[in-house]
């Protein structure tokens, strides 16, 4: 391993004698080869830049449609290369950008000026004993499943395989376990960070208990790099996994029996705890014919129960009695299998994408929700969906205050994911997008889920935080003061012309608790 690192680190170097014929422009009088130089000679990761072979390749993010175009991309592999980013950062005065997935619908996960990128800081170390797991920020949604599974345990979230740690936790992580267990960060008992200064920190209920708080909902990239979490796990075996479709004309009075019966107020509960043993995702999309001849367009359902496979049809008859269903999907398995494979059905993203959600705190009416299966009917292309994401259970079970994450008194999230083939059909993607959500206005209650943003949305910080954002200010000035953190949905100052929150910061604390590591950069 100790070869390999070398061999990694003399290549990056074998590049730095090549900046020197490169134009770059100084900023504020500091030569950016000189100081990429330095920082390359320092770390293990690599420095990448315009040019450089990879420079193409690790500029894209998951979205095709982000062409940022950054001046630096630096893989940290260790904590101290993070160390080492955040100082060229500052020698250079330039905008910096965290990356550890790239799944940003909106492109915040990168710039055109620095993109620290923490893929590489990826690796899990299970406490067995006292279920509970330390996770790098870059370690994808399933090398963290995969690895759990080994011992029986779990963390809750999403259905994106490649989706990583960092973003996800951020800004909530919802997931097929969610009503059950809760969200992905309503599982973290500890975070480190390194702030912008170099000093590293961990933030728990006892220690920096307010970045811990803001840590938890209030986004990436905000208050500091986020170098590992301490997960809480549960306990879970194998898992019933099922996928059902029904015609699109039975989509309406299925989605309202759903809701009723099987959202906030879920029926199917652990006998124990209460909450619902039952998590699942009904999707407005098209599916291959079961003859292959083609698709057609459906209402699937997809879900796991934490029980056997008789407990979870007994549970699930009420729902399975409603019109002509199609299972297409009954098996017991491993739940990180299960994860990754529910949604195999779909016919997957193509091209472009823009996504947005609203989150949904009234009962819709048959006539309401056919509404929206009709709207989705009008869909250009094969590849658009409609989906909820059901709340209920363990998600609402955590009072609004107790971290940034303020979406608890709701029914389900509605997103759709538009699809586009190229840039002249953005347009038309978008007002796609946004006249089908326009049509749960009447039931939304104002807010949306910040791990699907939308740019532009001038009224996020009232969308996302709502009362709480004063509070996430306070954690930014304390952690952040010179804002090197910053994107264009980040934690700032109200602008003019804005829905604000006139609630106190439930913070006032200016003591800030570092590890003993080197001092902060001068």
């Amino acid at each position: 391993m100790a070869l390999i690192a070398n061999r990694k680190r003399d290549a990056a170097l074998a590049r730095v004698a090549q900046w020197a014929t490169k134009s770059s422009a100084p900023g504020a009088g500091v030569d950016p080869d000189q100081v990429f130089a330095e920082l390359q000679k320092n770390i293990l990761g690599r420095v990448v830049r315009p040019g450089d072979p990879d420079y193409d390749k690790d500029r894209k993010i998951s979205n095709p449609a982000v062409d940022a175009h950054p001046k630096v991309i630096v893989y940290a592999a260790t904590q101290a290369d993070v160390r080492w980013a955040l100082w060229a950062a500052r020698e250079l005065g330039w905008a910096l950008t965290t990356r550890s997935g790239g799944h940003s619908s909106a492109g915040y996960s990168v710039n055109d000026a620095f993109v620290l990128d923490t893929s590489e800081l990826n690796g899990i170390m299970v406490d067995e004993g006292a279920m509970l797991a330390r996770v790098g920020p870059g370690t994808p949604l399933a090398m963290l499943n995969d690895t759990l599974d080994a011992y029986d345990l779990a963390v809750p979230g999403g259905l994106c395989a490649d989706v990583c740690v960092a973003g996800h936790m951020s800004g909530g992580g919802f997931g097929l376990l969610s009503r059950h267990f809760g969200l992905n960060l309503d599982h973290v008992v500890q975070v480190k960070m390194a702030l912008a200064d170099g000093r590293f920190v961990v933030a728990d209920r006892l220690q920096n208990p307010d970045l811990f708080w803001a840590a938890r909902g209030g986004t990436g990239n905000n208050f500091g790099v986020l170098l590992e979490v301490t997960y809480r796990l549960e306990r879970l075996g194998a898992v019933f996994g099922l996928g059902v479709t029904w015609p699109l004309d039975e989509a309406a009075s299925v989605l309202a029996f759903l809701q009723e019966h099987y959202m906030r107020r879920g029926s199917v509960t652990d006998r124990k705890t209460g909450t619902p043993r039952f998590g699942y995702m009904p999707v407005l999309t098209y599916v291959t014919k079961a003859d292959g001849s083609g698709t057609e367009p459906v209402l699937l359902v997809v879900g796991v129960y934490d029980g056997t496979r008789a407990e979870g049809l007994a549970a699930l008859e009420p729902l399975l009695a409603q019109g002509h269903p199609t299972i297409r999907k009954d098996t017991v398995d491993r739940y990180y299998r299960l994860n990754d494979s529910l949604l195999d059905i779909l016919p997957g993203p193509s091209g472009f994408e823009t996504k947005r959600g609203k989150l949904v705190n009234k009962r819709m009416a048959v006539a309401d929700w056919q509404k929206l299966v009709d709207y989705f009917k009008s869909s250009p292309n094969g590849y658009n969906l409609i989906a909820l994401e059901p709340y209920g259970g363990a998600v609402n079970a955590v009072p609004t205050s107790a971290t940034a994450y303020i979406h608890r008194d709701c029914d389900f999230n509605v997103f759709i994911d538009s699809f586009y083939p190229d840039a002249s059909q953005y347009d038309a993607a978008v007002k796609w997008m946004n006249d089908g959500l326009a049509l749960v206005d009447g039931f939304w209650n104002g807010h949306m889920y910040q791990n699907y943003p939308f740019d532009p949305d001038p009224e996020y910080r009232w969308m996302y935080w709502g009362d709480s954002y004063p509070s996430l200010l306070f954690v930014k000035h304390k952690y952040d003061p010179s804002e090197v953190f910053r994107f264009p949905q980040g934690i700032s100052a109200y602008p003019d012309g804005v829905k604000r929150s006139n609630a106190p910061s439930r913070f006032h604390d200016p003591h800030i608790v570092a590890l003993p590591s080197p001092p902060p950069f001068k």
